[in-house]
């Protein structure tokens, strides 16, 4: 994954296909933590994962996800248009609205 400028990146190999991904920007923006897992591994993910990205994400862009859907029971993609790696800042009340919507189809 390329490195972004003032971004430290930290990766936690947990087995499995599963890693720990800690990018921190520093402290006014603290770590935003994700866990990967890379179904192309030959496992399977049985719980519900959303994807939402910006089309203009220089790093996390949708040829990442290719076979994810053939690995994963229930996996959505949604693509914002003209939004960065930044989504959350760039379109806080977007993601805040997709994460409602998720929680509240899972209880």
């Amino acid at each position: 994954m390329p490195a972004l400028e003032g971004v430290e990146h930290r990766y936690v190999e947990l087995g499995d296909g599963v890693t720990i991904h800690v990018a921190n920007a520093g402290p006014a923006d603290g770590p935003a933590v994700m866990l990967v897992h890379d179904p192309k591994d030959g496992t399977r993910v049985d719980v519900p994962v959303r994807w939402l990205c910006g089309t203009k994400d220089p790093v996390l862009t949708p040829d990442l996800l290719d076979g994810y859907a053939d690995r994963i029971s229930d996996f959505e993609v949604e693509l914002v248009d003209g939004v960065g790696h930044w989504i959350v800042e760039q379109r806080p009340e977007l993601v805040l609205d997709r994460l409602r919507s998720f929680l509240k189809a899972e209880t």
